[in-house]
């Protein structure tokens, strides 16, 4: 991602520490009590699993790359 000055920010966040057993009962929890997903932990734990073997086996793998209208550049990877 760039920032304003041109620099890009990198964001480092291991998978193991955002994707584990606690989060996926507490996204599944608030998910469902807001109605916008049925998964349960079990499955977002399959499903953050599937994501970190993922990560190792397409290291920089874009997921999402988005252009603004004023040519800010937004990346999302693996």
């Amino acid at each position: 991602m760039k920032g304003g000055q041109g620099h890009h920010i990198h964001i480092a966040l291991p998978t193991v520490m955002v994707c584990n057993s606690m989060t996926a009962m507490m996204v599944s929890a608030a998910s469902r009590k807001r109605g916008e997903c049925t998964l349960s932990a079990a499955q977002m734990r399959r499903l953050f699993r599937a994501v970190h073997q993922a990560r190792r086996q397409y290291p920089g793998l874009k997921l999402v790359q988005v252009v603004g209208r004023d040519g800010k550049r937004v990346e999302i990877s693996l």
